[in-house]
């Protein structure tokens, strides 16, 4: 599936993604999707997830599946942390295709 990144994110703000773990899956929350600084040549992007306190995920690359947007392999940092769980971030930075 192409993604129209951001736009499509910022679609499904406010519901929850599957994450694949060696064991069993989180359930994480897309809490927030802010552009950063695109420009007609490039998308620069960040999408905010929550988390439960655990498990924890470390840094690394995910399997993330969702309902409308299907599987996506997304590198994901923690954050943060509040009294319900974790934040993570995923960072996009890509050039836009020539039309």
């Amino acid at each position: 599936m192409r993604l129209d990144c951001f736009s499509s994110f910022h679609s499904v703000l406010h519901t929850s993604f599957k994450v694949e773990l060696d064991e069993s899956d989180a359930e994480l929350s897309l809490i927030e999707a802010k552009d950063t600084g695109s420009t007609p040549d490039y998308e620069r992007f960040s999408l905010l997830f929550s988390g439960p306190l655990e498990p924890f995920l470390p840094q690394q690359i995910y399997l993330f599946r969702h309902p409308q947007l299907g599987e996506l392999h997304l590198f994901t940092v923690p954050v943060g942390k509040n009294p319900d769980g974790f934040l993570y971030e995923v960072v996009f930075s890509r050039p836009l295709a020539a039309e």
